[in-house]
């Protein structure tokens, strides 16, 4: 039995110098993983406000972009309606050439179709000169 004591007296002492070591390494390991995190927070806290800028940046963009349409789609109807009245000027012009057109064939064929116009010669009437007295 004395034997078995002083095993046991061996064994808790050696457990008096591990412990501590223990407690010391766990404490290392405890004082990382809040390291850990705290770190892991202000990253995500800087993070956070990086994401807000670029949000910021983003939506100015898209602003900018949303008013470059505008004026595109402004000068594109613009053109669009230019081009309206252009064609229908076109239109105007090309319908009129015609008309011009079918009024010289309609006046030739007519022409053609009339008689030829008698001529009647009239003689001249005579020139009196006024006596002197």
């Amino acid at each position: 039995m004395e034997g078995r004591v002083a095993k046991l007296e061996g064994a808790y002492e050696s457990l008096k110098v591990v412990r501590p070591m223990t407690i010391g390494v766990l404490g290392i390991g405890v004082a990382a993983i809040i390291g850990g995190f705290a770190f892991l927070g202000t990253q995500m806290a800087s993070l956070s406000g990086q994401i807000t800028s670029l949000r910021a940046e983003t939506n100015a963009g898209f602003s900018a972009i949303r008013a470059e349409m505008r004026e595109d789609r402004a000068a594109v109807a613009a053109q669009v309606t230019a081009i309206r009245v252009e064609m229908r000027e076109d239109r105007a012009a090309a319908q009129a050439a015609v008309a011009a057109q079918v009024t010289a064939i309609a006046n030739a064929v007519t022409a053609t179709r009339q008689e030829a116009p008698q001529v009647i010669l009239v003689p001249a009437p005579a020139v009196v000169s006024p006596q002197r007295p």
